[in-house]
């Protein structure tokens, strides 16, 4: 299981991986691990860090699939059974399928930073849905809107009522 936070030193900077990626783009773990940080960081820097977790995961699977990654699954359900029935289930945000047969799980999040709780969701999930591999990738979440004052000019005038 790897852990990204994108403010986190662990982060491959986007830069040293340009021109990284095999011809044949994500075909296994190797390259989606290798890969991965890289793409993140592009899409974290792209977007910025305002967004919903849901809009992050929109963006990587378009990146993943023009990465070369053969099939990505989002909001992918892990039933929970008791006796041979299904009781429950929880979500993983993407399960990844690669040309050479492997899969990994993907969970997002876009907080201030990763806990504990976060890294044993990962696992829950990887454990029932018996995927051995698995990457927590945190978009460090600031609260508000994304500033837009760059692109647009606002004017305004207080109206009073009479």
């Amino acid at each position: 299981m790897k852990l990204w936070n994108l403010l986190s030193s662990l982060i491959i900077p986007s830069a040293s991986l340009e021109g990284q990626m095999s011809d044949s783009g994500i075909t296994n773990q190797l390259t989606l691990e290798r890969e991965l940080p890289g793409i993140c960081n592009r899409l974290f820097q792209e977007i910025g860090s305002q967004q919903s977790e849901w809009t992050y995961q929109k963006c990587l699977a378009i990146d993943l699939l023009q990465a070369g990654v053969d099939e990505v699954h989002t909001e992918v359900k892990l039933p929970l059974t008791y006796k041979g029935q299904v009781v429950g289930n929880r979500r993983a945000d993407m399960i990844v399928e690669l040309a050479s047969g492997e899969k990994a799980i993907i969970e997002l999040k876009a907080i201030e930073q990763i806990r504990l709780l976060h890294r044993v969701q990962l696992e829950y999930y990887m454990y029932y849905a018996n995927i051995p591999e698995g990457y927590l990738v945190n978009f460090p979440h600031d609260d508000g809107l994304p500033s837009v004052t760059d692109r647009c000019e606002f004017d305004y005038q207080v109206l009073a009522g009479g």
